[in-house]
Parts: structure tokens; sequence; C-alpha cells
């Protein structure tokens, strides 16, 4: 399990209300964090770099699409 780090390698990223994906993209770090196992953070990675960060950050925070922000 990871001990310390940021919205990337945090369980609660996907439903967190105080990040987004631009938190996640710049390493932001608080107090509410709780590490992921390595396997996951390194999915995450992966996610990233098949998808590219802003559609795997946008899937991982799993928030709704705004009207209009379909195609970003």
């Amino acid at each position: 399990m990871i001990h310390k780090g940021d919205c990337l390698s945090c369980k609660k990223v996907g439903s967190c209300l105080a990040t987004d994906a631009g938190k996640v993209l710049g390493g932001f770090t608080c107090q509410l964090f709780e590490g992921v196992t390595e396997p996951e953070y390194l999915a995450r990675v992966a996610m990233m770099k098949k998808y590219g960060d802003n559609q795997a950050i946008r899937a991982m925070l799993n928030r709704p699409v705004e009207k209009g922000d379909e195609d970003a």
C-alpha cells in the first residue's frame, strides 16, 4: 500500500469532492489521503498512458459529463 502521495495514488480519488482533474495532474496532496495498493496505482498510470491524461482522469473522477464537454 502507498502510504504518502497525491490524488492519483489515493483510494478516494473517485468520490472526493475536494479534487478535480487539475489537482490530479498537478500532484495535489491533502490530509484526506488514503493510499491504494501499488498494482492499482500502476493500473491508473497505464490507463493514463493508453487513453491520455484527461480522458483517464475524467474516468477516475467518476463525475457526470457536463453538457458541451462530451468531446473534450
